[in-house]
Parts: structure tokens; C-alpha cells; sequence
């Protein structure tokens, strides 16, 4: 999904298809963005993760919606946010 929007995760550009215009990135409301530390998740790394929470909402599978919510807030926390963790919550 997120190819045939023209995202893509190589780090070897020889190997990626010609670029096309990528798609307009997906945000969150302006109320949704007000909950947020600032800066805690860049443009890019949000619209792949709205695009999977859309893409399990999609799969309508209630015997794993659970799992894979769980699986993505895992995530979000250690290694697609820019949150660090120390003594106390930071940006990375």
C-alpha cells in the first residue's frame, strides 16, 4: 500500500522503482495533534502508522484487532516515535 503511494523503506535507492509524486501524507486533527508532545513523530513515520491502523480497521478481524492495536502502540513507543526514555519523556 504504502508503494503504490510512493513511500518507500530502502536504503538502497538503485533497487527502488522510478519516483513518482508521493502521495499527500495523512495527519491527525487538529484536537488529536493537541494531545501530543510536540515533535514526538515526524510527518513520515505518522502517515505509515495511520495508514496501518487504517489497514487493520480495514481487515475487520476481531479475534486480532486487539493484538495488532497492541502490537503498532508497542511501536509507536520504542522505535517509530521520536520519544526517549530516561529519567524522564524526551525527543529524540
Amino acid at each position: 500500500l504504502l508503494d503504490e503511494q510512493g513511500i518507500y523503506d530502502e536504503d538502497m535507492p538503485l533497487f527502488q522503482p522510478p519516483a513518482r509524486e508521493t502521495a499527500r501524507l495523512q495527519t491527525l486533527s487538529a484536537d488529536q495533534q493537541r494531545l501530543l508532545i510536540k515533535n514526538s513523530i515526524s510527518p513520515r513515520p505518522l502517515h505509515k502508522t495511520l495508514t496501518l491502523l487504517d489497514a487493520i480497521n480495514k481487515a475487520n478481524s476481531p479475534q486480532f484487532d486487539s493484538h495488532a492495536r497492541l502490537a503498532l502502540a508497542k511501536q509507536l513507543v520504542a522505535s517509530i516515535g521520536n520519544l526517549q526514555f530516561g529519567p524522564e519523556v524526551g525527543i529524540g
